[in-house]
């Protein structure tokens, strides 16, 4: 979230994954703080790292590859 908690529009996000995807792998590390007022005491400061490499979802392709291993192993199920 930027400084007046919006989200950043798409093409801030695309911009900076592609500036943390330049970087080696042990570099790509995207650091986000925000208030957690979720647990009892009231609000917190907490900060979250994610570890890169960030790539896009290819869910078409990820259904296909899940699709064919299951269909790969439907004969082994049905003889046991």
């Amino acid at each position: 979230l930027d400084d007046k908690g919006k989200s950043p529009g798409r093409k801030a996000w695309e911009k900076m994954l592609e500036e943390l995807n330049s970087h080696p792998p042990e570099r790509q590390v995207l650091t986000c703080t925000a208030i957690d007022d979720s647990q009892p005491g009231g609000p917190r400061e907490v900060t979250r790292a994610f570890q890169g490499p960030f790539t896009k979802c290819d869910r078409v392709e990820d259904y296909n590859r899940a699709w064919a291993f299951f269909e790969s192993h439907k004969d082994e199920e049905q003889t046991a």
